[in-house]
């Protein structure tokens, strides 16, 4: 999930449904600049369903 253009991104999360294993959860970046906020989970037997969100302030 990324910031609108000219925001960079302070924090970030997730919510997932009991079960679902997180591998990361880490701020997307280009360069030393953070854009956005990435979450990875482990693979399951099916797809998982969730919420991702970042939290943006003006550059």
């Amino acid at each position: 999930m990324r910031c609108l253009p000219g925001r960079i991104a302070t924090g970030g999360g997730f919510v997932l449904p009991d079960g679902a294993a997180v591998r990361s959860s880490v701020p997307v970046t280009e360069g030393e600049v953070s854009v956005g906020w990435s979450v990875k989970t482990t693979p399951g037997t099916g797809p998982i369903s969730g919420v991702i969100y970042v939290l943006c302030m003006n550059a």
